[in-house]
């Protein structure tokens, strides 16, 4: 029996599928949500459940992002079904896209499991916060590495 894991990875690996350019593969793909820390959200449940709900579906978007082999892939997400991917937001070379900000390791491993992690993506024509559920903290911290290890300036070699 196949885990919630491997499920929504092959879900959201069909996702991504329709957007990637021939020969380019998948490296790395989570969901994710914009705007504030969702525990910015917790004073809205003094006033009840139902103005979240509302807030959550009307002003926080969701997000697929992909980092494949040559491109970093922003898509649109589904509010109602995680890993599905409506259209194309961004897209950039990996060399042209750094991780400005990020969060990975802060607080308690109770906070971690249930909370989200966020990164801020600086791509050519802006900047993108995204909040990853901390069930995809691995490919978080994976897709903040190889984008660090593209961006990281070659060594000068003095000529002989």
């Amino acid at each position: 029996m196949s885990s919630r894991r491997e499920k929504l990875g092959a879900r959201l690996g069909a996702a991504i599928t329709p957007f990637l350019e021939s020969g380019e593969s998948t490296v790395v793909a989570m969901p994710a949500i914009g705007g504030p820390n969702p525990w910015a959200w917790a004073w809205l449940f003094l006033a009840g459940v139902i103005p979240v709900l509302i807030a959550s579906l009307f002003f926080v978007p969701s997000y697929v992002v992909a980092l494949t082999d040559r491109r970093v892939l922003v898509l649109r997400g589904s509010k109602w079904r995680v890993g599905s991917a409506k259209e194309l937001l961004l897209s950039a070379p990996r060399t042209d896209v750094a991780v400005t900000e990020r969060n990975l390791s802060r607080g308690s491993a109770m906070t971690l499991r249930l909370g989200y992690v966020y990164i801020k993506l600086r791509f050519p024509n802006g900047v993108k916060r995204i909040n990853v559920p901390s069930f995809f903290s691995v490919e978080a911290t994976a897709l903040c590495d190889r984008l660090a290890a593209a961006t990281a300036p070659v060594p000068h070699q003095a000529a002989p």
